[in-house]
């Protein structure tokens, strides 16, 4: 009876031995499906970042896209019309938005902003040709002609923008602007190819003529 007692107990130990084996290889089952689940939830973030950073490009792409075709399509022919002006109210308030078009959006006037000069108002052009004195403006006036003969304004700016507001300073009363307006204007002509000068030319030829056209 001792020696059958003693074979039911070593199959009772073998019994939990086979066990606890059996909830071993369960746990590590359990662990290895853990695992597959996490990689896959880690796989599925990835993409769903992926796709929501792909989504903000593309809308940022369409918000630049809507913003550039605004600035390039209607502003900056709006200030290039406003320039043209014979008052010299209306050339200010042109003034300050080209000002702000040269160093926020250079694409849209190429090299105007190195006519800014945001920690001297003295020697800045927009403030300058803006003034009230007249001394000012013949000091802004000097400084496109300078700027223009030293290449550092591309003739596209010139046609858009400078030659038209420059042209508009011949009507000026103040005291030797209209001079220094024609002196620069001759700089700003230099500075061009002979196709925009020649429409610079014929253009002035027509303002002179008195065409509403020009």
């Amino acid at each position: 009876e001792s020696r059958r007692n003693k074979k039911n107990n070593n199959n009772n130990n073998n019994d939990d031995d086979e066990d606890k084996d059996a909830e071993e290889e369960e746990d590590v089952d359990g662990e290895e499906e853990d695992d597959d689940a996490d990689a896959e939830l880690a796989v599925v973030a990835a993409g769903l970042t992926t796709a929501a950073r792909s989504r903000a490009e593309a809308a940022a792409a369409a918000a630049e896209a809507s913003l550039a075709g605004a600035v390039m399509g209607v502003l900056a022919p709006g200030v290039k019309g406003l320039l043209r002006s014979p008052e010299s109210t209306t050339r200010s308030e042109a003034l300050a938005v080209f000002r702000r078009l040269a160093l926020t959006w250079p694409a849209a006037a190429p090299g105007a902003a190195s006519l800014a000069e945001p920690k001297d108002p003295e020697q800045d052009f927009f403030g300058n040709m803006a003034h009230l004195q007249a001394h000012r403006r013949c000091r802004a006036l000097r400084r496109l002609a300078a700027a223009a003969e030293k290449g550092d304004i591309p003739p596209a700016t010139i046609n858009g923008y400078l030659a038209a507001l420059a042209v508009a300073s011949l009507g000026d009363a103040g005291a030797d602007v209209a001079s220094t307006a024609a002196a620069a204007i001759g700089s700003l002509a230099t500075a061009l190819p002979w196709g925009s000068y020649r429409d610079l030319l014929l253009w002035m030829l027509r303002k002179a003529g008195g065409s509403r056209y020009a």
